[in-house]
């Protein structure tokens, strides 16, 4: 256990410096790709491995936005930024998110996410419900006026695995399971102007090997080797591989693979009416009176 967390306070330290080179960057102006691709970058300097691509999503758009190698987009004035970022040692991974807001009149928007975050943690220990930490979260954000996001949720981590088979919802729900101590979770409150839901759009920017299949040629051979020793069965980013493919033979080999359940594809989720989304994010360890927070 000991060595686990360990591996867990390592990958925080990661986060922490990889994302605390880059916020300066993090402005009016700057290209996202460039974050994404700096924060990275230093990740693996850093001795880590990216557990998942950068996510930098932007107003109305709340989640699964990695760029593209051809992705031009700037930060403008007032923009509202989410920046997703996750990090492992030996598979251990730490998850976690800021908003970085360009817009005063949403102030308080990236305030409610936050403060429903500080209260959900402190709702944290074994035993605990995860319904009632989704239900302090929606009652957080509505008190300031604003929606959760319910089918966004947080998620167990287990070694290797970004979505271990429970969540930790933004809303109150009924159909909720207990809380085990020395389980390990990100919760990440999302809070809207909008209507408080999200819609999953066709732009594909993000993927993730599911299962082991017999490749039917030479390059898909090539291009599972690749995933496989690469990311395990981990989300990728669709401009990693661009870098290691000609991009419109992969694009097929994707799709082919997508299509026979080898690859799983993750749509960019947009608010359903439009409205700015501002997300905060840690991960935790639950423990009989509580929790560690490890960033």
């Amino acid at each position: 256990m000991l060595e686990k967390i360990r591996y867990y306070k390592e990958a925080a330290r990661i986060i922490k410096v990889s994302l605390e080179e880059e916020k300066r960057n993090i402005k009016p102006n700057t290209r996202i790709l460039d974050i994404a691709e700096r924060i990275e970058q230093k990740i693996i300097e850093e001795g880590g491995k990216p557990a998942f691509p950068v996510n930098i999503s932007i107003n109305e758009v709340a989640a699964h936005y990695s760029p593209s190698l051809n992705d031009e987009t700037v930060i403008k004035p007032r923009d509202v930024v989410k920046v997703d970022i996750g990090a492992h040692v030996n598979g251990y991974i730490i998850d976690s998110a800021w908003t970085f807001n360009f817009n005063s009149n949403l102030k308080e928007l990236v305030e409610a996410a936050s403060l429903a975050l500080e209260k959900a943690v402190d709702t944290v220990k074994a035993k605990v419900r995860s319904g009632k930490i989704g239900e302090v979260i929606e009652e957080t954000i509505k008190s300031k006026g604003f929606k959760p996001v319910q089918n966004l949720s947080g998620h167990l981590l287990k070694r290797y695995s970004l979505h271990g088979g429970k969540s930790i919802p933004n809303v109150k729900t009924f159909f909720s399971h207990r809380l085990k101590e020395n389980e390990v979770y990100a919760i990440e409150p999302f809070a809207t102007v909008g209507k408080g839901y999200v819609k999953e759009t066709r732009k594909y920017l993000i993927f993730r090997l599911v299962k082991k299949m017999e490749p039917r040629s030479k390059l898909e051979e090539k291009v599972l080797n690749y995933i496989r020793s690469s990311y395990n069965f981990l989300p990728f980013a669709l401009r990693w591989l661009e870098k290691e493919f000609e991009p419109q033979l992969l694009d097929l080999v994707l799709k082919d693979l997508v299509k026979r359940g080898a690859v799983e594809r993750y749509g960019v989720l947009v608010e359903a009416g439009k409205g700015v989304v501002a997300q905060r994010e840690t991960t935790i360890m639950v423990t009989k009176q509580g929790c560690v927070r490890f960033i």
